[in-house]
């Protein structure tokens, strides 16, 4: 299987499929829908700085735009820098 972000054509991620992976993949997934399914409740996060990034947080009128991607991958990178001090 082969990701890429449209965005970035070129910058592609090659990972292999086997049957166990299949299998264990499609477990995850099934677990996730049932716990989606089983709930009634979505409560929102108090730390409203986890929504900053979120495509979809003027449904939970938490503004209207996401930050930028750019501005997402800076915040990942000090992350990652903070992580490997």
């Amino acid at each position: 299987m082969i990701y890429w972000y449209a965005d970035f054509p070129l910058n592609r991620l090659a990972s292999p499929i086997t049957p166990s992976s299949s299998n264990a993949d499609w477990s995850a997934i099934e677990k996730v829908v049932n716990e989606i399914s089983s709930t009634n409740e979505f409560p929102m996060t108090e730390d409203e700085n986890t929504c900053r990034f979120c495509s979809y947080r003027s449904y939970c009128e938490r503004g209207s735009q996401p930050g930028s991607l750019k501005e997402a991958e800076a915040e990942l990178e000090s992350v990652h820098r903070l992580m490997s001090i």
